[in-house]
């Protein structure tokens, strides 16, 4: 598995985000703790670009992967 590759779970309780390290995952950053995550998507082409819907608060958008 590539290191430092990204995995973002959209939960009932916020957005997670996981890079893998050599040894597994470890949590990389949390947002939008307590809200309802309804959609995530990414860019094959810019990895860095996210997209994120959230229940009651719209579209986000981050072009730094999170950061």
């Amino acid at each position: 598995m590539a290191e430092g590759l990204r995995l973002y779970a959209g939960t009932h309780e916020g957005l997670f985000v996981y890079r893998s390290t050599g040894a597994g995952w470890e949590e990389a950053s949390r947002a939008f703790d307590g809200a309802i995550i309804d959609s995530i998507v990414g860019s094959s082409d810019h990895p860095e670009r996210v997209l994120v819907g959230v229940t009651h608060d719209g579209l986000f958008q981050t072009k730094d992967a999170g950061a």
